[in-house]
């Protein structure tokens, strides 16, 4: 396709290629491919949103002189599902915070009706779910091992990326190989025997080794985001 110049787009006489980004794209060439926290305004890439974004959506009120809800739709782009005018969120407490105060509003054009105490509710909600999928998806996939003597085996072969612990199973770091790994940062303690029983076929688990990079990783990231938010999670506003 030839320009105006009569040149095309890509050769490297063409003028144009000499203009700065502004000049021949504008605004929205110059920030394309970034998603934008609604509490800091930092721009981060989308490949980076899944980890470091969490995607909100507006969902507009039945009157006019009402405001609008929010909802959190997903932790990251690759499980954004809800449709509608959104905005991205830094797992981040001063984020949640100033985006309460004004980013919401601001980025919505209008009145919007959240606290800071709704949302990080949904937040520790999505993430807990995230955690009981990612559990059960491991187990039909072969990616965990289930029980002291085949975690134990796990840990002697070296095939362990994360040691899951239930918060009821102290009796659990009375094995070396287990303790060990907790006290070297290699585990996380999530859910009680029960929870993690019913999400691997048994009746109770004390102790879940992941044998899979990257559920591990999808794992403590999940996990985090219950830390982070959990405080003050279901207290009033104040």
């Amino acid at each position: 396709m030839m320009t105006m110049t009569g040149q095309e787009p890509n050769d490297a006489s063409n003028p144009l290629n000499a203009l700065p980004a502004r000049a021949r794209g504008g605004r929205r060439a110059r920030h394309a491919g970034t998603r934008t926290c609604v509490g800091c305004l930092e721009r981060v890439a989308r490949r980076e949103a899944a980890q470091d974004l969490i995607h909100l959506v507006f969902v507009p009120a039945v009157a006019t002189t009402e405001a609008a809800a929010v909802v959190v739709d997903g932790l990251g782009k690759a499980s954004s599902k809800l449709a509608g005018r959104g905005a991205w969120l830094h797992a981040r407490r001063p984020c949640l915070r100033q985006a309460v105060q004004r980013g919401l509003a601001r980025a919505y054009k209008g009145r919007v009706a959240a606290s800071e105490a709704q949302i990080a509710a949904q937040i520790v909600d999505r993430a807990e779910g995230r955690l009981e999928g990612l559990l059960s998806a491991g187990f039909r996939a072969r990616h965990l091992a289930v029980g002291s003597t085949v975690v134990l085996e796990a840990l002697e072969a070296g095939t362990v990326a994360l040691l899951l612990v239930a918060t009821d199973a102290a009796a659990a770091l009375r094995h070396g190989p287990i303790r060990e790994a907790v006290q070297a940062g290699r585990a996380i303690a999530w859910g009680d025997k029960a929870r993690l029983g019913a999400l691997t076929g048994r009746q109770e688990a004390a102790v879940i080794a992941i044998l899979d990079e990257g559920i591990a990783g999808a794992m403590v990231h999940a996990l985090g985001l219950t830390e982070t938010f959990a405080v003050d999670a279901t207290k009033g506003e104040g």
